[in-house]
């Protein structure tokens, strides 16, 4: 892994780091609607900060063990998959602690502070790996723990 995959990751990441993503991934679904174009979604990608530095053909997957646990694939997936999350989260706010050099993989440990639907309080850190293909994020993985961070990036902890 280059440092520059490093720092597209952290310009990724960066945008939102600290703030609040509920309102901004509940305005994008708003504005896709129910059946999001993927040409509708690359063109919203492309006006965001974090968003543009996004593959058109991006994988997302969640394997923290839980409800919210989903593989997507592509702009329209995301997208769907964004609307199904905002159903569980009133606020959401990550912290990337670092960005590590995993081999083909950016390691980045996440601090997040949310609120659940009817005001219940979370804490949690997630480990999230990211690879990069034509100079886009390609690929997000988020775990539970570093173990299985490193196990999926081909690394032994």
């Amino acid at each position: 892994m280059s440092q520059e995959s490093i720092e597209l990751v952290r310009r990724h990441l960066e945008p939102y780091d600290g703030e609040d993503i509920v309102p901004v991934l509940s305005e994008a679904v708003d504005r896709l609607g129910p059946a999001p174009e993927p040409e509708a979604v690359l063109t919203l990608w492309a006006q965001d900060p974090s968003f543009r530095h996004l593959h058109p053909e991006a994988v997302w997957e969640i394997a923290v063990g839980g409800p919210l646990d989903v593989k997507a694939t592509g702009p329209t997936e995301i997208t769907r998959w964004w609307a199904e999350w905002l159903e569980v989260w009133e606020s959401y706010v990550y912290r990337a602690v670092e960005y590590r050099d995993s081999g083909e993989w950016v390691l980045s440990p996440v601090d997040a502070r949310a609120t659940g639907r009817g005001g219940i309080p979370v804490e949690m850190r997630t480990f999230e790996i990211r690879s990069v293909r034509d100079g886009k994020v390609a690929a997000t993985r988020v775990f539970g723990t570093e173990a299985q961070a490193l196990e999926a990036a081909g690394l032994e902890e």
